[in-house]
């Protein structure tokens, strides 16, 4: 049976609310990633999607569940570029050079693909998680944020603020949509509520792909 880990809270770490339409635009003025806003096709109806029984086993764990998640959402943003011609970009985790992973008996995470900016600190990545999904974020999450936030920040000289978003996946077939960045004082980080995967949740993949295909808004810029 998965237990949850203690998530990290320590004073320099604020979390606020990534308060979302029922459309998945934003409730409020984005500071460094503007959701895509444009038209987004359906998924592929041949297109399966696993059936969920919410019962563990050896190969049905939270990250087995966190991994359906991102396989759909994947073979989607496909899709996406296919018919959209947005410029979708899916690395995979060596091409970043850091260890953007954790593998223990008490510790289980990797992000499986990633994109930034060009020419910007500004990085995206998906992130699979052993855990089962609570209303914290955990100290997977923040250590992933704050692993990427460094390596970042060591080539981008000139630049303050590496703002990152993680697309966080995780069980029982939940995700969801963090925004981080330093202000100088405090790492702020936007936490979306939990989106239910368990079904084939279209309406849910789409606002994942809106925010995946962001584009950067807002200074970075040392000063």
């Amino acid at each position: 049976m998965s237990v949850q880990r203690a998530s990290l809270s320590p004073p320099s770490v604020e979390v606020i609310p990534l308060n979302l339409e029922h459309d998945g635009q934003p409730q409020f003025e984005p500071s460094f990633f503007e959701p895509y806003r444009g038209f987004l096709p359906e998924p592929d109806a041949e297109e399966t999607y696993p059936p969920f029984t919410g019962v563990e086993g050896p190969f049905c764990k939270p990250l087995d569940w966190a991994q359906d998640i991102n396989d759909y959402f994947q073979t989607y943003l496909a899709t996406v570029q296919q018919e959209t011609k947005l410029p979708i970009r899916l690395y995979q985790p060596g091409r970043f050079g850091h260890n953007l992973w954790e593998r223990s008996p008490n510790s289980n995470w990797h992000i499986s693909a990633f994109d930034y900016i060009t020419d910007e600190p500004r990085f995206k990545c998906m992130m699979l998680n052993d855990v089962i999904g609570c209303d914290t974020v955990t100290r997977e999450e923040l250590l992933c944020i704050c692993r990427i936030m460094v390596k970042v920040l060591r080539y981008y000289k000139n630049h303050l603020v590496a703002p990152v978003m993680v697309l966080s996946f995780m069980g029982p077939r939940h995700g969801r949509i963090l925004v981080a960045h330093h202000n100088g004082d405090s790492l702020v980080i936007g936490k979306s509520e939990l989106f239910d995967f368990q079904h084939k949740n279209i309406d849910a993949f789409k606002t994942f792909a809106q925010w995946w295909c962001s584009s950067g808004v807002g200074n970075t810029m040392a000063k």
